[in-house]
């Protein structure tokens, strides 16, 4: 095996079918390696897959010193992914590449063995064939794959399901995990093993609601999650929340109780501008699940000239110092302060 002494353009390079893993795992996975200032290539999904694009895929191979393979359900149903596979090994053996197998959320015998969703895929590959190529193409391209994809899964690699956040990652040392952007749809349970997170931000993601298990991360006290347009629900937050941002969350319609931030803070920050189907009753009810121990500063309902008031009367005799200024801006903005 020979070993390439010229600088590579690129650390990393990513193998992945998009539509199983671009917006979960392969945006954690890319996230980590850019904030470590790992030089990573992950392919563009606004460009379709063609000749044209191939020689800049087939380059990036070539100029990566590591290829994280990243085998998922459907891996297997996609011929350029197949195609990098083959690149990638062929990188190992003349030039020394690392290969880094993942089996996401597959058993790697399938891959190995070409079984359950990759038998599957392969037996619609030789029935469809490739347009123009006759049967003993067909047949010799088939058969290059299934190899690629048997010497890949001999490789020494990490099984998803054998590992999570928990043992990916040292969970006292990470301090602040930054996704913002990514447009991920699923946030993993298992983030409730990172125990020293102090700032989560998921702005600008697609995610539908929060895990449980977030309730576990008992030195969060940054949660953005601005612009998360489908975010539905918030579970039960950690009482160590200081500051929460929910800005722009048009799909949220239910909030867990609060109550756990405000037992033992003097000051907690939560934003819920823009938040349209949260409504007044809802926002009513938050305040009587924290045994009124809170103040509402701005909401985006309507208050008149004998609710400001009453308002401000009753928060007087609930709390012991309050700044409180209610206005016009359309804003829903907590501002809890106990005794």
């Amino acid at each position: 095996m020979a070993s390439s002494s010229c600088t590579k353009a690129y650390d990393v390079f990513i193998s992945f079918r998009g539509e199983d893993t671009r917006r979960s795992f392969t945006s954690h996975l890319h996230s980590a390696l850019c904030k470590a200032s790992i030089n990573t290539y992950i392919d563009d999904d606004s460009l379709a897959k063609g000749d044209s694009v191939w020689p800049a895929l087939r380059g990036a191979i070539e100029n990566s010193r590591i290829a994280v393979v990243i085998f998922s359900i459907n891996y297997a149903t996609s011929k350029w992914c197949l195609e990098e596979l083959i690149k990638i090994l062929e990188c190992r053996k003349l030039e020394g590449q690392v290969v880094i197998p993942v089996f996401y959320e597959v058993d790697p015998s399938h891959v190995r063995n070409r079984t359950g969703s990759y038998g599957e895929a392969f037996a619609k590959h030789e029935e469809k064939g490739f347009d123009g190529k006759d049967d003993e193409y067909v047949e010799k391209k088939v058969y290059e794959w299934k190899t690629a994809l048997t010497e890949a899964a001999n490789i020494s690699g990490w099984d998803s399901r054998s590992y999570g956040y928990k043992d990916a990652v040292s969970s006292d040392l990470m301090e602040e995990l930054d996704l913002k952007d990514l447009r991920i749809e699923e946030l993993h349970s298992s983030i409730g093993f990172l125990h020293g997170l102090r700032s989560l931000k998921l702005d600008g993601s697609d995610v539908k609601r929060l895990p449980e298990s977030i309730k576990h991360l008992e030195k969060l006290k940054v949660l953005s999650l601005k612009n998360c347009e489908k975010l539905q629900c918030l579970p039960e937050l950690p009482p160590s929340i200081e500051s929460l941002s929910a800005v722009n969350c048009s799909s949220l319609v239910k909030v867990s109780t609060l109550q756990t931030l405000v037992g033992c803070r003097d000051y907690v920050f939560i934003s819920f501008q823009n938040c349209e189907k949260l409504d007044r009753p809802l926002l009513n009810s938050i305040m009587d699940d924290t045994l009124l121990r809170m103040a509402v500063v701005d909401t985006n309902a309507t208050w008149n000239a004998d609710e400001k008031r009453i308002l401000k009367h009753s928060v007087f005799e609930m709390v012991s110092a309050i700044e409180l200024s209610l206005h016009d801006a359309e804003e829903q903005v907590l501002i809890f302060r106990t005794r």
